[in-house]
């Protein structure tokens, strides 16, 4: 227990500069239940809910952290917080699990190193791979699954709207060149 209070404090000191008056104020009631379990040690419904939001905060922040380890999984994640891998899917039950929280993070970055120009070198199938999807049919329907598009369909647009883009600009600028004629 008391990990979880010395780490939301730790958050508390990074983030409070940061957040305005109203975001500031929501942070006080959890803080306070999570006080009061540390202090008084008895379990109560209302504790037990800000414990279980602080382990959450703390777990996806580790899991962020280490979102490229090829051995990220819930067994693990379960064994370096010292819970049960039960509690552990119990905390993730709203998002699905935490493996589906992995996946869905992982799929992210993928979609955004598939948007990115600087990556365009890579293939399709590289950037599954640095993302955990060691065979590509898995990344392009669990991708599609999630973004209603394939991973090939997401890098076309992209590549399309920066020729788009670059067009515009160019044509903005052809036409401001001339204003000093």
């Amino acid at each position: 227990m008391s990990r979880w209070w010395r780490n939301h404090v730790e958050m508390l000191v990074r983030t409070l500069p940061l957040l305005d008056e109203r975001q500031a104020a929501s942070l006080a009631t959890p803080t306070a239940e999570l006080v009061a379990a540390v202090l008084n040690g008895i379990p109560r419904e209302d504790t037990v809910q800000a414990v279980a939001c602080a382990q959450l905060r703390e777990i996806r922040r580790y899991i962020k952290a280490h979102i490229l380890d090829r051995d990220l999984s819930p067994a693990g994640i379960a064994l370096a917080f010292g819970m049960s891998p039960r509690k552990l899917a119990y905390l993730f039950s709203n998002d699905g699990g935490v493996a589906s929280c992995i996946q869905k993070l992982r799929l992210e970055l993928a979609r955004q190193a598939l948007r990115d120009p600087a990556q365009g070198h890579k293939s399709v199938a590289d950037i599954g791979l640095e993302y955990g999807f060691v065979y590509g049919h898995n990344f392009t329907r669990a991708f599609q699954r999630l973004y209603g598009m394939t991973p090939r369909e997401v890098r076309a647009i992209a590549q399309k709207n920066i020729i788009d883009h670059a067009s515009d600009t160019q044509s903005w600028f052809d036409r401001v060149s001339l204003w000093g004629r």
